[in-house]
């Protein structure tokens, strides 16, 4: 999902989502959506709530307890921050910017690109989905979306550039008579993740309500 900008077209980038108040001044944790914290939660961005009419301000950003705690411009006391519980947080971010890091990529960048397989076309990237382990890459191959893990060991050459990503020649990945989920592959690059930097699109709601559940558990112990 795109919105136009004054300074060109911009992409809607997911990075976080809103869990409990912190204190009584307004603060609230976050869950990250995003590896580039720093940028999207420095003091003076912009987010914007979902289904909110007016962004907010960020007026400062700190790690806490190994949480992320965001204070932002207007919510003053712990029942506004209370209210803000569960809301997606997304950020207006150029669809030209690089992640300044090798071999990752934000999701936007992936989405649409033709999947290659021993340099035979056999589908496309629908979208990036971002499990508790890896990240998906989903793929149209034709005959029903096949999920493949974006690690090193299923996925080869991403060539932005050219608009094509490698999938390894896996028998069964991307085969519509293999019909179990893929093997869990090694987590690449001494297990950072080689991908995502936001989520573009509405999907993974259900990683907001995790995080709150989570939040409440905290609580109750």
């Amino acid at each position: 999902m795109s919105r136009q900008q004054p300074g060109g077209e911009t992409i809607d980038v997911i990075v976080a989502v809103v869990g409990r108040a912190h204190g009584v001044k307004g603060d609230v944790v976050v869950h990250e959506r995003t590896d580039s914290p720093q940028q999207r939660f420095a003091p003076g961005s912009r987010l914007i709530g979902e289904g909110r009419a007016s962004a907010f301000t960020v007026t400062s950003w700190r790690r806490h307890a190994g949480q992320s705690i965001l204070h932002l411009d207007g919510v003053e006391d712990r029942t506004a921050a209370e209210a803000l519980r569960g809301i997606v947080l997304h950020a207006h971010v150029d669809p030209a910017e690089s992640t300044g890091e090798e071999d990752a990529y934000f999701d936007h960048q992936l989405a649409g690109l033709t999947v290659l397989v021993d340099g035979q076309e056999r589908g496309s990237v629908r979208r990036v989905e971002h499990g508790a382990a890896q990240d998906l890459l989903v793929v149209d191959a034709g005959r029903g979306e096949r999920l493949v893990p974006f690690v090193d060991a299923f996925v080869g050459t991403v060539d932005l550039a050219g608009g094509t990503i490698e999938i390894r020649p896996i028998p069964g990945l991307l085969d519509d008579a293999d019909e179990a989920d893929p093997p869990a592959g090694p987590r690449p690059h001494g297990g950072s993740s080689r991908a995502m930097k936001g989520l573009t699109t509405d999907e993974n709601r259900a990683d907001g309500a995790d995080a709150t559940a989570a939040d409440d558990d905290e609580e109750e112990n």
